[in-house]
């Protein structure tokens, strides 16, 4: 829980920075006035989505090696996300094999031929499943909580690598603007030579 806090109040103080300081160059997290190398590549390549490629992770791994407080996060992240695996993983294998002995005891019970014995070892297992069932919904109810965290982290850290790299985006587009003049330039040279084909063209 104090992990899921720790990233729920950084979105929001990088969502604060994003809204206020937005466009201001002094901001060594959400801009620099170097331009990334991952916009520097002149060719085009749209990358893969979510991929180690893709451009807003490419942009958002260039501000991480820049910021020690970005590279804390990350080394966070890195750390917890096991951790969670491991604790559903060792759970299950506990839930399965408590689950399995109870489905072959009511299987095997089902097989004595003595009514009377039958059903009381029978109301003896499910008594049993039942005590089972009781002392581990406590531990049911904190791995989906666990398993709500580890969603709302993962939201919360896509949405901050989106909101620290539209800054270095729009000072890209805003530094690296095509200048018109060329483009009203060669639609002028464009227009030369379509007249002169016309002027070289039989009249018909």
């Amino acid at each position: 829980m104090y992990k899921t806090m720790k990233f729920y109040y950084l979105i929001i103080l990088f969502v604060l920075l994003y809204s206020c300081g937005r466009g201001d160059s002094n901001n060594t997290i959400l801009t620099n006035n170097e331009t990334p190398k991952a916009l520097k590549d002149k060719k085009i390549d749209f990358g893969s989505y979510r991929g180690y490629e893709d451009l807003t992770e490419l942009l958002y791994q260039e501000l991480v090696n820049n910021s020690p407080e970005l590279k804390n996060l990350e080394n966070d992240i890195e750390d917890i996300n096991p951790k969670f695996n491991i604790l559903q993983n060792n759970f299950k294998v506990y839930d399965n094999k408590s689950n399995s002995y109870y489905i072959s005891t009511k299987n095997m019970a089902s097989e004595i031929s003595d009514s009377l014995l039958r059903n009381k070892i029978i109301e003896i297992i499910t008594k049993s499943n039942n005590k089972y069932n009781n002392n581990t919904n406590e531990l049911n109810t904190l791995l989906l909580q666990i398993s709500k965290n580890d969603e709302i982290l993962n939201n919360h850290h896509l949405a901050l690598k989106i909101l620290l790299t539209l800054p270095v985006i729009e000072k890209f587009q805003k530094d690296h603007i095509p200048n018109k003049t060329e483009f009203m330039d060669f639609i002028k040279d464009q227009d030369n030579i379509i007249l002169k084909i016309d002027s070289l063209s039989p009249k018909h």
